[in-house]
């Protein structure tokens, strides 16, 4: 049987929705002499599907997080006494579509009220938080250099205001991605979306934004285990999963920023290594 989830990571409410293929009659557990497998299948929109098993003669199990879907955390368990790699090579087709939906459904249901946040306190300080600003009704974005240049002008007097780093952003016709880093104890990225948002607008106009922002903090336990990497590699891999460039260094509409330093470039090779230079340099306590 192969089982999916959805469950919420949001101060520990729970959805699950099972999506069951019974490739077996029985659960077995693990025996001593079990190995372990990997396969990553890409991406179903911000969700990365990464498959996990550990095999033995008697039977095969494990259990998978895919991330997110806005605030939805995704997960997959399995267990069955056949061959699993053999079993989601088939079934695969129909559980990613079933994913794919049932992934949107619970999205929209969520987006039409008002999105569930964290505790307050997850978005202060030297928070790191993956946020995304979509328009209302994917109305596009008046993307052009003057818009570009207009919108690093307010991402950097929201940074000072707010303490912040922008590491990566991104913007696409009719949303952006940003990630930002909290400088102080005093940073708060809350208030900062709410400000950054209210200044946009007018330069969006008729073009409105959704209701609300969606966003993933990020632990600092994901951060060891490379969620940080992925991210920004997400946001910097958007315009090629478009199809509008080959390589994201093409795009024009990517950058980086931490206020009184203008000459940071997110295409530089030594990019990280500068910005995480700068950043310890400008970092409060």
């Amino acid at each position: 049987m192969i089982r999916y989830s959805i469950v919420s990571g949001i101060q520990g409410r729970k959805h699950t929705v099972n999506l069951q293929f019974h490739t077996c009659t029985l659960f077995q557990s693990l025996t001593t002499s079990a190995t372990l497998g990997t396969h990553h299948f890409g991406y179903v929109g911000h969700t990365r599907l990464q498959l996990r098993w550990a095999h033995a003669t008697s039977a095969t199990w494990g259990t998978r997080d895919f991330g997110y879907v806005g605030h939805t955390r995704l997960r997959l368990r399995w267990a069955h006494t056949t061959s699993l790699v053999a079993e989601v090579v088939r079934l695969w087709p129909v559980f990613t579509k079933k994913l794919v939906r049932t992934s949107a459904r619970h999205s929209l249901v969520a987006m039409k009220g008002k999105l569930p946040r964290l505790s307050e306190h997850f978005y202060r300080g030297h928070a790191y938080v993956f946020w995304t600003h979509t328009t209302e009704n994917r109305q596009p974005l008046p993307l052009s250099q003057s818009f570009h240049a207009h919108f690093r002008e307010l991402l950097c007097h929201t940074c000072a205001r707010y303490q912040l780093t922008t590491p990566v952003y991104c913007l696409m016709p009719d949303h952006f991605h940003l990630f930002w880093i909290g400088q102080s104890p005093e940073s708060n990225q809350l208030r900062a979306t709410k400000f950054f948002r209210k200044e946009l607008s007018p330069l969006l106009s008729p073009t409105q934004w959704q209701r609300q922002a969606h966003d993933h903090v990020v632990t600092l336990d994901e951060r060891e285990t490379g969620i940080y990497q992925d991210t920004i590699h997400y946001i910097l891999q958007n315009p090629v999963r478009a199809r509008i460039v080959e390589d994201w260094r093409e795009y024009p509409y990517i950058g980086a920023l931490i206020p009184g330093y203008p000459r940071l470039d997110r295409s530089d090779p030594e990019f990280n290594e500068r910005f995480w230079k700068i950043y310890h340099h400008t970092i409060t306590t």
